[in-house]
């Protein structure tokens, strides 16, 4: 999710066209929710194993109520950009906060769960930092380029394995 906020406007220009770069943006504005949403839906569907869809309910209440005041702030502001970026956040946090209710509710430690989530995220700063250097200082934007952020992102991904901490948290 890190490569599609930092990438997706030059990734949709160089694959689809330039006309597509916008797309790009909102894909980029889009992308902590996405990522939000990758990590909590598995848990958020526990609500219906302990019966407490109201939660999901109210959560879904909310996410409208917020979307309309983005929707309706963008539209002060003249620009799709701000609604889509709000709305981005306000989903994202929301999310993460039903997650982390439902991890409580079901007796498990928020504390460990956040605590491997953070050892994962330090783990990916090296390669963040590679991929953002890469970006700002890499132009144009060739395969050459993209080879080499795939290359990255596939020895990110055989680390997070070697490392990987799959266990039971209670």
């Amino acid at each position: 999710f890190f490569c599609l906020a930092i990438f997706s406007p030059e990734f949709f220009a160089f694959l689809l066209g330039e006309e597509w770069r916008a797309s790009g943006i909102m894909v980029r504005l889009l992308s902590f929710q996405m990522f939000i949403n990758f990590l909590m839906t598995p848990i958020i569907n526990l609500f219906k194993v302990y019966n407490k869809q109201e939660y999901t309910f109210f959560s879904q209440l909310l996410i409208i109520v917020c979307s309309a005041i983005s929707i309706y702030f963008s539209s002060l502001k003249g620009s799709e950009y701000v609604a889509v970026f709000l709305i981005s956040l306000v989903n994202g946090l929301i999310n993460l906060f039903l997650g982390l209710k439902i991890l409580k509710i079901s007796g498990s430690s928020v504390k460990k769960c956040m605590t491997i989530i953070a050892n994962k995220l330090v783990i990916s700063i090296p390669i963040a930092s590679a991929i953002t250097i890469i970006k700002i200082f890499v132009k144009p934007i060739t395969i050459y380029t993209i080879m080499i952020c795939v290359f990255l992102i596939a020895l990110h991904f055989i680390t997070l394995y070697r490392y990987s901490t799959f266990k039971i948290i209670k």
